[in-house]
This record gives C-alpha cells, structure tokens and sequence, in this order.
C-alpha cells in the first residue's frame, strides 16, 4: 500500500492476488527463506543449514581419511584403479553453469586454472597435487 505522505490518501493498494505468477512465487519464496510461514519453516531452514554445515565437515573428514600422509603438503587422494570421468559430476555442473550463470563461470574459471596455470607451473603442482 502508497499512502500519500501529507494527505495520508491512499495511492496505490496491491494486494497478494494482483501479482503475477512470479511475483508470487518471489514472495512466497522469501517469506520461505526468511522463516515467515511458521514453524515449520523454521525448521526447513534449519535442516537445510546443518545439512550445508554437516556436508562440508564430512568433506573435510573424507579427504583427511584419503589423504596422501607422507605428502607433507595439501594435495589430493590418490585416484582409484578403475576411476573413470564422473559423468554425474558432470551433469550437475553443466546444470549449475545454465542455472546460475555466474557459478558456471566460476566452474570455467577453476577448469582454465587448472588447464594454464597448474599445469605448467611445477611448484603449484607439487603443492596442489
């Protein structure tokens, strides 16, 4: 609601239903992400928010159990006997890329990173690999 701020009249006045289909699919989106509609809400965010915290402490416990010990330096697990390309990975990075585009450029970024500088570089590789 616009209420004139001398006269106190009433400008305009738009309502839930006079918005268009994305309008109230953005409303109800962030009365979601801010905890509005109630408890349960609440509670989504928060399983949401420990299930953010929990996979990265689990990524963190995966690679210290996988890690090269006598590295003596960060560097990635040794790769398996039958790994092949993670098609699945992928497939979800390509969705992210069309999704969100600014995260598909950061995806580009690492992979021509990876492809210039790492490669090419021998004590980057050394203390990344």
């Amino acid at each position: 609601m616009h209420l004139d701020q001398y006269t106190g009249k009433v400008l305009a006045d738009v309502r839930f239903a006079d918005y268009p289909l994305m309008g109230k699919m953005m409303a109800v989106g962030i009365a979601l992400h801010e905890g509005q509609l109630g408890w349960w809400s609440v509670a989504l965010n928060l399983l949401i928010c420990a299930g953010l915290v929990l996979s990265c402490v689990a990524g963190v416990v995966l690679w210290w159990k996988r890690r090269p010990v006598a590295a003596g330096r960060l560097a990635a697990p040794p790769r398996g006997p039958q790994a092949r390309l993670w098609t699945g990975g992928l497939v979800v990075a390509a969705l992210v890329g069309l999704a969100f585009p600014l995260g598909g450029a950061a995806i580009l970024a690492v992979l021509a990173l990876d492809a210039l500088l790492l490669r090419h570089v021998p004590a980057l590789k050394r203390a990344l690999s």
